[in-house]
């Protein structure tokens, strides 16, 4: 137990390494003393789990989710809520790897479970709605997408508080539809909400923020509205820097997104440098073949 809660700490802090040496020391003593099918054991094999997920080691956390399933099955039956919990997990892993069929079976198992277990206005019936959504969103599937955005925005403005984050992905869930469909006032509007709650509730430097100011830059640039899309770019990139420095990935988006707005005004000068910050930073950090290095080659080839 000490393990588990140790694991606990480190995994909210973000030190997944850590987090993973305590489960794994937890885990062990749960199989010596509780056996295979115990319902701890499932616990440890799902946070083993969450921790390869977030650490990109698809396969690894497939493979813990699926032994968590295999044991909760076994002990509770097709029709609990960790059952559905186990379902949407190895959706998300799936989603991630972009195996979006697989990942729609597993939502909806998951989604089914808990729309028969639970009020349909529960917070997680919300969640597998909007996962659904996640998944024809990729599949281009715009207005099915729309359709299970919309319900779970429903669902989240009943379940919780009209200022709640998952609310605030909601709306920028819904922008993203609107985005993909060109109807870009519609999509500043839900942008623009999600910015709102996200400032208000989770400051000004969350990688949140970050996302809602690169979408609605990306809303304006689609517009042709490039200075107010350079501020928003402008502003993202400001926090890129604060939280990563001067040579992190995400950066390197920045200074590409700041440089393509130059581009499109014609300021060759302004937008060359960025695009070779840019690639200077992808370059280190990826293969020649990744499309983002090829595509920042192009960038600077059209430039020139």
């Amino acid at each position: 137990n000490s393990y588990h809660k140790i694991g606990h700490v480190y995994y909210n802090q973000g030190q997944y390494q850590e987090a993973l040496s305590m489960f794994e020391k937890s885990l062990n003593l749960r199989l010596q003393f509780l056996g295979t099918y115990h319902l701890d054991v499932a616990t440890s094999y799902n946070l083993m789990g969450s921790v390869y997920l977030n650490q990109i080691q698809y396969d690894d956390a497939l493979s813990m989710y699926h032994k968590s399933l295999k044991v909760r099955l076994h002990l509770l039956g097709d029709s609990h809520g960790d059952v559905a919990n186990s379902y949407n997990n190895i959706g998300t892993v799936c989603y991630n790897q972009g195996k979006y069929d697989e990942a729609l079976s597993m939502y909806r198992k998951s989604l089914a479970i808990r729309f028969e277990i639970l009020h349909d206005n529960h917070a997680d019936v919300a969640s597998s709605y909007n996962n659904v959504g996640l998944v024809y969103r990729n599949q281009r599937k715009y207005d099915d997408a729309l359709s299970m955005y919309k319900k779970s925005l429903e669902i989240r403005l009943k379940a919780l508080d009209a200022n709640h984050p998952d609310v605030a992905t909601s709306y920028n869930n819904i922008a993203s539809v609107y985005y993909n469909q060109g109807k870009n006032d519609e999509a500043l509007s839900m942008f623009e909400k999600s910015l709102q709650i996200y400032l208000q509730v989770l400051g000004d430097r969350h990688p949140h923020v970050v996302n809602a100011y690169n979408n609605i830059a990306n809303v304006y640039h689609a517009q042709g509205k490039y200075d107010d899309a350079l501020g928003m770019f402008q502003k993202s990139h400001k926090i890129q820097l604060q939280r990563f420095g001067d040579y992190h990935l995400e950066v390197a988006t920045s200074y590409y997104n700041m440089g393509n707005v130059y581009f499109m005004q014609s300021k060759y000068d302004t937008a060359l440098p960025l695009f070779g910050k840019a690639l200077k930073i992808r370059s280190e950090r990826l293969d020649d073949d990744h499309p983002s290095v090829t595509q920042t080659k192009s960038r600077i080839a059209e430039t020139f």
